[in-house]
């Protein structure tokens, strides 16, 4: 049986046609099976940013909130300090090394001249002040 096509009038025979209708099916599921595909990875995507998202808010919430975990450092009893200018160079090792007193371990001077003066991230300025146990 001969029937005719759309494009002009040109006329395709039973097996010119099967085949055509046979390629456009084959189009088709190919094209069913990449939107399944592109489907699949896009729950498992989101799936993925869920879990993540959870598990973050989960260490949040089991992590203090705003708190450092504060180390107990026992501070000496003071009875006298004195006043430093920091010059150009100077850093909190070598102002605790110069200025605290002897016998006692350069990072406890340095834990004790940071409360003193309530600079718990130890930057220091030129020409900055620092209050430092008066050496015996």
């Amino acid at each position: 049986m001969v029937w005719q096509s759309q494009n002009r009038g040109s006329f395709w025979s039973d097996e010119e046609k099967h085949f055509y209708l046979n390629a456009r099916q084959r189009v088709r599921a190919s094209q069913r099976q990449r939107t399944r595909r592109f489907y699949r990875r896009l729950v498992w995507i989101t799936l993925a940013i869920i879990g993540i998202t959870l598990a973050a808010r989960v260490a949040r919430s089991a992590s203090p909130q705003g708190e450092r975990q504060a180390t107990a450092i026992r501070l000496p009893e003071i009875t006298q300090t004195q006043v430093v200018t920091v010059a150009p160079g100077d850093s909190l090792w070598s102002i605790a090394r110069r200025y605290c007193p002897k016998g006692t371990s350069t990072m406890d001077n340095i834990a004790l001249i940071s409360a003193l003066n309530g600079n718990p991230n130890g930057q220091l300025e030129p020409g900055q002040r620092l209050v430092v146990p008066a050496t015996p």
